[in-house]
This record gives C-alpha cells, structure tokens and sequence, in this order.
C-alpha cells in the first residue's frame, strides 16, 4: 500500500502557451515585477487620426502665430486727447457774476500772482455758489486765451480781488506770456488738422 500512487491531474495544455513564451522575448514589451506587459502597435486608423489632429493642431499654431504678428506692428497710437477749455466768453461771465472788478468792460485785467487762492478764500468767506473746480477752468481759459495773453506787455499793471495795482509784469513773464501764446495757436492748428483728417 505504500506504493499507492495519488491521482495526478492531468490537463491538456494548448500548444499556443508554449509559443507565447517564445515570442514576448521577441516583440517589444515591458517587463514589470512580476509581469510581463506586451506592448502592441495601435491600429492603422487609430494612427492616422492621431497623425490628423497633430497637423491640424501645428496649421492652427502656424495661423495664430501668423495673424498675431501683424497685429501688433500695425496697431496706430490712439489719438492725442487735448485739453477741452471753456470758451473764454464763458469764463467771463461766469467770473465778472461773481468779481465784476476783475475786468474792464468784457476785457479780462491781468491778475495778480496767487489769485487762485485769493479766490477760493473768497468763495469760502462769501459762501459763493461756485466748486473750485469751475474756478479752476474759468482761470484757466482766462489765462490762456489770446487776448489776455496779447495784454501780457513788461510794465503792465496786473490787478488784485479788488481792482487794485498791485504789481507790474516783469520782462520774463512776458516773454512767457509771447511762447505761450505760441504754443495755444499751434495747438488749436494741430486740433483743427487732427479733427478734418
């Protein structure tokens, strides 16, 4: 009884199991702890779509890159934004309502250095209805019109609140008073070309 064989179970194996041995040493595959992964080539169709997309995708580089360019070299300078003054006329009347001893008819006297200040304490003292703001562009279309500047002569009389002399204009200032108005015609001109053409 000792030389009782046990049954052996036996199976029938397919030949394919042997061959698939030989051949993962033959392809390309990864082997992996434990695993051998077998690394097969993606069908035809698979290949070509992948193929498609890359020269779609490369056409669309191409294009961006192509359209970008000359956007930035033919972007134009945005137009020169003047300074938009009140009209003169305005700023006399709006100031001569208020300081009638500031102007000779409708004719603006010249004004003393530090009027501004002279008037913003006026309008705080007074309570006038008047915002510094508006002070601020009557003075300066007053300042700069051809007309006030034109009076700007050495030995000038120039004006407090009041109405009264309280200095003269020096040699400078009306040398200044002549650039600037220099200046206020060439602008006007270059505003006048850049709104016809």
């Amino acid at each position: 009884m000792a030389e009782e064989k046990r049954p052996v179970l036996s199976l029938k194996r397919k030949p394919a199991a042997e061959s698939t041995g030989t051949d993962v040493t033959s392809t390309p595959g990864v082997v992996r702890r434990k695993k051998v992964v077998v690394v097969s080539t993606p069908p035809a169709w698979k290949v070509k779509k992948e193929k498609l997309e890359q020269a779609k995708k490369a056409a669309e580089a191409a294009a961006r890159q192509s359209v970008a360019e000359p956007v930035k070299t033919a972007k134009a300078p945005p137009p020169v934004r003047y300074l938009q003054l009140l009209p003169p006329e305005q700023a006399i009347m709006t100031l001569k309502a208020f300081w009638p001893q500031l102007f000779e008819g409708n004719a603006p006297r010249l004004l003393a250095t530090g009027m501004r200040e002279q008037l913003f304490a006026d309008i705080a003292e007074l309570d006038l209805p008047l915002s510094h703001k508006q002070v601020i562009k009557c003075l300066k279309s007053l300042t700069r019109s051809a007309g006030y500047l034109s009076r700007m002569r050495a030995g000038a009389s120039r004006y407090d609140l009041q109405g009264n002399v309280v200095a003269t204009v020096t040699p400078e200032e009306a040398r200044y008073a002549g650039e600037r108005m220099m200046r206020e015609l060439l602008r006007t001109e270059r505003m006048r070309s850049q709104s016809s053409g």
